[in-house]
């Protein structure tokens, strides 16, 4: 049964430094406040990208050490069927050879804010290239290769997970980006009606 009051959210009382109080502010200077409020967020950004980045790296080298390994290991095929063989060793270097160029090419620099979305983007297409390889071998891997498929799996469960923390920082700093831009586009009205 449910427990109630799980998870409940907390209440949003502010804590007393954070209030700030009242300060009027001239609509020239609006664009100026935007921009001090965005250009911490573009930092924040790619500072936890960059994080991210080296903790993806790692778990990249942990897959192409692990193709390594497949690709000396001959799965005892000794007495499998010479035709199914050939279909085995077929998947199991089509599975070698994404892995490997998936895990060997550079990613981004993160240098500036778009690099965080070419990064992001990169990061996704790998995603994507190796569940394709993967899964089009997947019974020539869960059958012959068990051991290998489950340390993978693995290790791109790490990735994906750190993915998604990078998508919701992009979120999160997209939200400020868009808020600002909504509050720009306002004053700029706002200021143009009061010309006429």
């Amino acid at each position: 049964s449910m427990v109630f009051g799980f998870g409940k959210k907390k209440s949003n009382v502010i804590p007393e430094k954070e209030v700030q109080s009242e300060r009027q502010v001239k609509l020239n200077d609006i664009r100026q406040i935007l921009s001090d409020i965005e250009k911490p967020s573009v930092e924040k950004t790619m500072s936890e990208t960059k994080e991210l980045r080296e903790k993806i790296s790692k778990h990249r080298n942990n897959l192409l050490e692990l193709i390594t390994k497949l690709e000396k290991d001959d799965l005892k095929l000794d007495d499998v069927d010479k035709n199914l063989r050939i279909i085995i060793n077929r998947g199991k270097n089509s599975v070698i050879s994404t892995f490997k160029k998936e895990t060997t090419s550079n990613f981004s620099n993160i240098t500036k804010y778009d690099d965080v979305l070419s990064f992001n983007n990169e990061l996704t297409q790998m995603l994507k290239r190796i569940g394709d390889v993967l899964g089009l071998n997947t019974r020539i891997m869960h059958v012959f290769a068990k051991k290998y498929a489950d340390e993978l799996k693995n290790e791109i469960g790490h990735i994906a997970t750190l993915r998604n923390s990078l998508h919701a920082i992009i979120l999160e700093h997209k939200s400020i980006k868009d808020s600002c831009a909504n509050i720009e586009k306002l004053n700029s009205e706002y200021m143009e009606l009061t010309k006429t």
